[in-house]
């Protein structure tokens, strides 16, 4: 447990002495009046609603809060029988407080002579998730910057990450993230803290940021707690574990035998929320895949957002014209509430769908025949849902006999050819210019990249301005081709087609394995499709196969996913879609922690 904030609500009756810590339980009355049965109900409220109470709370001490005199004396308080052991109440004290208005939700708390305290618990990061922890420095204000958290495990091994007790916050219309603890991409600057982006010349050039994210500013308005700085791949790059991870270690992905890569780059938030039930929501970013691979490969429901429908101000950027908010689930529903308080494009939550699928066979089947079967059975309850049949089609078939002008009778693959790499390479080398003059002048040296880095940014340094700029112009060619040729936004469905994507994460692909020298992805590919359009794509994690481990020499567990793209702003009908799509065939949404990403045989 962790003192996290001090209320100073002063107590009507009694105290401990200053230096003494006693914890006990609070609990509200309107009229004063508290029975032993309303004591027992809220023990086992607390007992099945948060993992911060526990039998140590049923301490010899209880705080009633209440506007009234209260009615109970201790006498009747001996040998209660909890869902949790005997409970013998010795002490009562009252908190006064004015009539309707109860200052302290309920709870668990520790009292320190006259003030009562938040408890908080620790949690060891034992995947190797977070770069930093961290609390807010003042849990009353949403203004407030945030403070590392410098505890380790009772082990002395692993960092600990401190979580506030869930009887403390009530969602409600102005806060329906209330108590939603999430973890942040490093790439997100949080006040009062420094960001790493996994590089050691970088956390020593720069101090603790002077501002929060205005994403993340948003989502502590909207309730969030923030526990914690996510890993990521330096520089929001695509370095793989574990050999090209240079200057820190990469986070481990819990699936199957413990050994599998997490991807990158939001690696540590995609390992975190598959390993660590306690966590509600990992928030990312995506360029190139960066949410997409890390929730495939480590099992978890993925939205990258419409891009440029969310300021990014405070993000350290990978590629300002491809750069997306990225968000990490284990159900649809909170998934949609989630998404619901902070998607800023379409037509909001909209549940008729549309009436057509796209089957492209530019990146269909998948080459795994376990796993295009179970994408074949998605695909059935998809149609049988909408009534409707897939169509099968190829967009580069499509270009040849519909092209643009502006095509000047390229083939797809080849006008788009260099149309995400120059602004990709580009940024990736000119964002970091001031942190290299900023490191040479306060070290007198250039500052160490691993090789993925280096080939990156020595790629980048090539690209001109001219270069990058022709192809934010060709993109907008290939958008407004595909608004017309394939789908395109509609009032009523908010897009008139679902794309199915494929996201071929092959198992296993073990974290021990020697990668090859980095090299340039196609810009017609999977992985760069929707960025490129800068499209909404909803990845689903909707079954498993096994493999056989040799690192654990049994039979494993890899997840299979498949993804939905949409029109701009169609990002809500997506969640929508998926989850009435899987409840209407008896699927499972809920995604589990751990080895395994739903039970066998379910």
């Amino acid at each position: 447990m962790v003192v996290a904030d001090i209320l100073k609500g002063m107590l009507g009756t009694g105290a401990i002495e200053q230096s003494s810590v006693k914890p006990l339980i609070l609990l509200s009355s309107d009229d004063g009046t508290v029975g032993v049965d309303d004591l027992l109900d809220a023990v086992q409220h607390f007992k099945s609603e948060d993992d911060v109470f526990s039998l140590d709370f049923l301490s010899d001490s209880i705080v009633i809060q209440s506007s009234a005199t209260v009615h109970l004396g201790v006498e009747h308080l001996k040998n209660l029988k909890t869902s949790l052991g005997p409970w013998t109440v010795k002490s009562l004290f009252t908190l006064q407080c004015d009539a309707d208005r109860f200052p302290l939700p309920h709870g668990p708390y520790f009292l320190c002579g006259r003030n009562l305290h938040q408890a908080w618990r620790l949690y060891p990061d034992n995947l190797d998730c977070f770069a930093t922890t961290v609390v807010q420095s003042d849990t009353q204000s949403t203004e407030s910057g945030f403070d590392p958290l410098v505890y380790l495990d009772t082990e002395g091994v692993w960092k600990n990450i401190a979580v506030p007790s869930r009887l403390y916050s009530q969602i409600s219309k102005d806060k329906p993230l209330a108590g939603k603890r999430i973890s942040i991409k490093d790439c997100y600057r949080l006040r009062g803290v420094k960001a790493t982006l996994s590089s050691r010349p970088f956390e020593q050039t720069y101090g603790p940021d002077s501002e929060t994210a205005s994403f993340i500013q948003r989502l502590i308005k909207l309730g969030a707690v923030v526990v914690g700085k996510s890993k990521m791949s330096a520089f929001l790059s695509s370095e793989e574990p574990t050999d090209q991870w240079i200057d820190f270690h990469a986070p481990f992905n819990p699936r199957g035998d413990g050994y599998q890569t997490p991807a990158g780059s939001t690696n540590g938030g995609a390992a975190a929320l598959a390993g660590y039930p306690w966590l509600d929501y990992s928030v990312g970013t995506d360029t190139s895949g960066s949410i997409r691979y890390p929730a495939a490969l480590c099992g978890l429901h993925a939205l990258r957002y419409t891009s440029h429908t969310i300021p990014m101000t405070g993000i350290w950027p990978g590629c300002r014209e491809l750069d997306a908010i990225g968000l990490l689930g284990r159900d649809l529903q909170s998934f949609h509430e989630f998404a619901n308080s902070t998607v800023m494009a379409g037509p909001g939550d909209i549940n008729e769908f549309p009436p057509k699928i796209l089957y492209p066979t530019d990146f269909l089947p998948y080459g795994d025949s376990q796993m295009q079967a179970i994408l074949v059975d998605f695909l059935a309850i998809l149609e049988k849902f909408l009534d409707v049949k897939k169509t099968t089609f190829s967009i580069s078939e499509r270009w040849e006999k519909f092209p643009p002008l502006e095509g000047k009778g390229k083939s797809i693959k080849e006008y788009l050819e260099k149309v995400g790499f120059y602004p990709f390479y580009y940024d990736g080398y000119h964002e970091y210019e001031q942190f290299r003059t900023d490191h040479q002048q306060k070290f007198d040296k250039k500052p160490y990249v691993g090789p993925c880095m280096q080939w990156k940014w020595e790629t980048g340094s090539k690209v001109t301005l001219e270069q990058k700029n022709q192809s934010i112009e060709d993109m907008k060619v290939y958008r407004k081709w595909f608004a017309g040729c394939v789908l395109d936004e509609d009032q009523k469905t908010a897009s008139d087609a679902i794309l199915i994507m494929p996201l071929d994460t092959p198992a296993p692909d073990y974290r021990d394995t020697l990668h090859k020298a980095p090299g340039p992805v196609g810009s017609f590919s999977e992985t760069y499709t929707a960025s490129i359009l800068g499209l909404p794509q909803l990845v689903l994690t909707i079954g498993q196969i096994p493999y056989d481990s040799r690192v654990s020499g049994r039979t494993e567990y890899h997840p299979v996913t498949i993804s939905l793209v949409g029109a701009r702003g169609s990002d809500l009908m997506l969640i929508n879609l998926a989850r009435k799509t899987l409840e209407s065939a008896g699927w499972s949404d809920k995604l589990l922690t751990g080895r395994n990403t739903f039970e066998l045989g379910a």
